[in-house]
């Protein structure tokens, strides 16, 4: 039984590996596509990456009477990498429980630093908030959701609400914030490269737990134990802070779960691997009242 689950676990980690560095990976391609419908490099602003895929379930177009929940995930990349075509597999499950979903990219360094990706993500957020009817998405169960990098961005969106207001888009229009691996609270910075990504004067605005004030919308943080690549305690301080003061957080933490095994459960077969999926599910319909009537159980496919 051990050796069939380091398999199984050695398997996993291949194949997150695979997406992370190869737009056409496995991943993607072992991800079935025939309940969505998909449109592709809609732009959001002038930039080549200002551009955003919206996958929209088959089984909610055209019907009034479906709760329309739009995810919107920011990728992850270390704010020098990603692309949401690589994170394709993410939109493709998550369809799955009928949420309209939202993959932008956004502009990288070295292209630029702090805060260009975080204003990007905020006109990407404009353009949603600009084109619901058009997509029949409801105004008040729009969901920011991000893993790693675009954890950080996600969060920040969440709860420095002066991007969104900028572009036009008041801060009540989230109704919640979903993370996965996100460094929330990573100063002081050692790498070089992320010095440069965080200017020195500016570095402290990029840290989402030094807004929180307790009026967040609610927040799912979602991490692995084992995570070595942004480590546990980020989650764990961002949660310890909105708790102190009174907003609504849900905290979990995931044994034997590293940094690129926490997306596994989105892989068709892996959902064992971590309660990622059942958790995001929980909390959206949680927070939404859905009738469990209407709900979706995720099985393993």
């Amino acid at each position: 039984m051990r050796l069939i689950l380091l398999v199984l676990f050695s398997v996993a980690s291949l194949i997150v590996f695979l997406f992370f560095y190869n737009p056409k990976s496995l991943v993607n391609f072992v991800s079935t596509t025939h309940h969505f419908e998909k449109i592709t490099d809609l732009a959001y602003g002038d930039m080549e990456r200002q551009k955003l895929d919206i996958y929209i379930p088959n089984k909610i177009i055209n019907k009034s009477n479906v709760r329309k929940i739009v995810i919107v995930f920011f990728h992850g990349g270390g704010w020098e990498l990603g692309s949401k075509e690589s994170f394709k597999f993410i939109a493709t499950r998550l369809t799955k429980e009928g949420y309209i979903v939202i993959l932008p990219n956004y502009r990288l360094y070295p292209e630029v630093v702090f805060p260009a990706f975080i204003e990007d993500a905020a006109l990407a957020v404009s353009w949603l908030h600009n084109n619901l009817e058009k997509y029949a998405i409801d105004s008040d169960r729009v969901y920011l959701m991000g893993y790693s990098a675009g954890a950080q961005i996600a969060s920040l969106l969440s709860t420095d609400e002066q991007y969104l207001i900028k572009v036009g888009v008041g801060a009540n229009y989230i109704a919640g914030f979903i993370g996965l691996a996100g460094p929330y609270d990573f100063l002081p910075l050692k790498s070089n490269t992320r010095k440069k990504i965080f200017p020195e004067k500016i570095r402290k605005t990029s840290q989402p737990i030094n807004y929180v004030d307790g009026n967040e919308v609610p927040f799912l943080l979602l991490h692995g134990n084992d995570d070595r690549t942004v480590l546990p305690k980020n989650s764990q301080s961002l949660a310890e802070k909105i708790r102190s003061k009174n907003g609504n957080v849900t905290l979990r933490l995931y044994d034997n779960i590293d940094h690129s095994k926490i997306l596994a459960p989105f892989v068709p077969g892996l959902n064992d691997f971590a309660p990622t999926l059942q958790d995001i599910v929980s909390f959206i319909n949680s927070n939404n009242k859905v009738d469990t009537a209407n709900s979706v159980s995720i099985k393993n496919q």
